[in-house]
């Protein structure tokens, strides 16, 4: 970590690193019995302090889960880069798919290598893999068999 320029951690993962095993035990006990506003902003402390701790140009933590007002699951990705944090959002369906953390990873670096904001990849990100998630729900696919992204292909052409 301390050799990277970004990473994309999930939150278990970003308080593992910032907290170590114990730590991250108690940190996700006290985040489950918050309401979604003091969430976010604690996981945003928490996002700040591991860009922080080592030296990051950027952090995107992953596959934040929660429950807005309407009581529909929505899934958070919290994008923390030169000082501004920003979060982006889906409709949480299905469950968790093999793959797509890969699939937002590559997203991302794509991204980068065009010196495309981080904000931006993961807007993108999350429009491409919420397409291939939707059919994956909707055909029944296996979650060990990932999603079918090659139809959301083009989506990724603009970045």
């Amino acid at each position: 970590v301390r050799e990277a320029t970004v990473i994309t951690p999930n939150l278990t993962e970003a308080l593992l690193l910032l907290y170590g095993e114990e730590g991250m035990k108690e940190r996700m006990k006290a985040l489950s019995d918050m309401e979604e506003t003091q969430l976010l902003k604690e996981i945003e402390t928490s996002g700040r302090d591991l860009t922080l701790r080592f030296g990051l140009e950027a952090i995107v933590i992953t596959g934040v889960e929660v429950s807005g007002s309407d009581g529909r699951a929505r899934m958070g990705n919290l994008v923390l880069e030169k000082e501004k944090a920003d979060w982006c959002f889906s409709v949480k369906e299905g469950g968790s798919y093999s793959g797509t953390g890969d699939l937002m990873a590559s997203v991302l670096s794509a991204g980068m290598v065009r010196g495309i904001p981080m904000k931006a990849c993961v807007e993108k990100a999350v429009e491409f893999l919420g397409g291939a998630i939707h059919d994956a729900v909707e055909e029944g696919t296996d979650r060990n068999d990932g999603v079918c992204f090659e139809k959301y292909l083009g989506i990724l052409t603009q970045i």
